[in-house]
């Protein structure tokens, strides 16, 4: 009986390959190239970037939004104001067509919702401005996000194939990627 347990877990020792691992621990581990380690280190630094860029495109999405709403409030009520000035406007007409008195508090309200309409237009209109620049900063900082994220991908292909030269080409998407970067969040801070 004891043989026969020694000479199963022998045949399972063989099927593991308990001697491959053991070749491969004594074999010599291969040095790690000085531009892998670079590419290594410009990667993580471009991911960062590409957070704090696709970080800020998303709160200039949001405001866009925010602002975007805002508009159609204001143009909503900038509508409400017009409506109920035709209407007193069309009541007064009326009025002064069949020869009666024209209240002047009906004349006061229509002034007033024209008024109202006006400013409510000119609201709206601020708030299309701000969402517009809202959105043409997200969409500087998401090519810089696309750029960062180009780099990254070359350098990892370059380790694969073993091509630094493939690296330093995706280097170069760095340089656009940070100018835009740069460009939509000074737009965002200002």
């Amino acid at each position: 009986m004891p043989n026969d347990l020694e000479d199963m877990v022998n045949d399972n020792i063989e099927d593991i390959g308990v001697d491959a691992v053991i070749e491969r621990q004594q074999e010599p581990t291969r040095a790690i190239p000085r531009w892998e380690t670079w590419v290594a280190l410009t990667s993580s630094l471009m991911a960062v970037l590409s957070a704090i860029a696709a970080l800020y495109a998303t709160f200039a999405a949001d405001e866009a939004a925010i602002a975007g709403a805002k508009k159609t409030t204001a143009a909503a009520y900038a509508s409400g104001a017009e409506a109920s000035y035709h209407v007193l406007r069309a009541k007064v007409e009326l009025l002064e067509a069949l020869g009666k008195e024209v209240h002047p508090e009906d004349e006061a309200t229509m002034l007033a919702h024209a008024l109202q309409a006006k400013e409510y237009r000119e609201l709206s209109r601020q708030y299309d401005r701000t969402g517009g620049r809202e959105y043409k900063t997200h969409d500087q900082l998401a090519i810089a996000v696309a750029l960062f994220q180009v780099a990254i991908l070359l350098g990892g292909l370059a380790v694969v194939v073993q091509r630094p030269a493939l690296w330093m080409f995706g280097v170069t998407f760095v340089t656009g990627g940070a100018w835009f970067m740069g460009r939509g969040l000074i737009d965002y801070f200002t």
